[in-house]
């Protein structure tokens, strides 16, 4: 396995936000972590990536455990993209792509950097505008140039909080495509917070669903997505259909609702 998290611990202050998260992720598999807000999906996914310390437990990428590593080889071995971009710097396309090289590079600029960074640009559909500067940019291009910098770390685990949202729905279909043939192709594992359990469903080889800390179900979307586990996570009623042989929620009601 690429990706080991072992009874992970996080809290604010005396504020609990995970409790004892296990979790194991391989080569080329999509997790994707559901929950409601306030569950702990991004805390978690920070605590993997070292930006917040966990209170206790341990994360291994390759078999090397993430604590012991510098700054820098966490970035080789880790690729992140955050739910927003707080980038006030001017920085054009290429150049916020190539950014993510720089775990890699020596001295200077390579030539196979150059490669790699100009091939990801036109994979999600961002070379006819590399040149453009970053702030220039809609919401959207912004969150998939963010990407592209990520996945220029060739890392050998992507997280993503959220990356889909400031999307419409075509380039949502395009950046989950893309993903799905990147990770077969660098043996990639991401892990990716999302809210739209049908985008989940579709595109996730396992769902993490999680409830006030804990990882309330594990499995595929027929395992974890049913109609008892979102009534008791997220209080709805709802009904699920298969879809192309993909499960396929319609919320009804919030649970005790009346709507008469």
């Amino acid at each position: 396995m690429i990706l080991e998290v072992s009874d992970l611990h996080f809290s604010y202050g005396s504020n609990p936000i995970l409790k004892g998260i296990d979790l194991q992720l391989n080569e080329a598999e999509i997790a994707c972590v559901v929950g409601p807000n306030g569950s702990g999906k991004s805390t978690l996914v920070k605590c993997i990536n070292s930006l917040l310390r966990p209170k206790r437990g341990r994360v291994f990428v390759d078999g090397t455990r993430i604590s012991s590593l510098s700054t820098m080889e966490i970035a080789r071995n880790i690729g992140y993209v955050a739910q927003s971009s707080n980038m006030l710097y001017s920085a054009t396309v290429f150049d916020t792509v190539m950014m993510g090289r720089r775990p890699h590079a020596s001295a200077g600029t390579r030539e196979r950097d150059i490669e790699i960074v100009m091939d990801i640009l036109f994979q999600l559909d961002l070379g006819s505008i590399a040149l453009r500067e970053f702030n220039q940019l809609s919401g959207g291009q912004q969150q998939r140039v963010l990407i592209a910098r990520a996945i220029a770390q060739t890392p050998r685990v992507l997280l993503l909080d959220e990356p889909t949202s400031a999307l419409d729905i075509a380039h949502q279909l395009e950046v989950m495509e893309i993903l799905h043939e990147l990770i077969h192709a660098q043996q990639m594992a991401v892990l990716m917070v999302v809210h739209d359990l049908n985008l989940a469903s579709r595109f996730a080889d396992k769902i993490i669903m999680l409830s006030d800390g804990q990882i309330h179900s594990s499995g595929t979307a027929d395992e974890t997505i049913t109609s008892d586990s979102l009534r008791l996570v997220y209080g709805v009623e709802t009904s699920i259909h298969d879809v192309n042989g993909k499960r396929f929620v319609v919320p009804l009601t919030r649970v005790g609702f009346d709507a008469r």
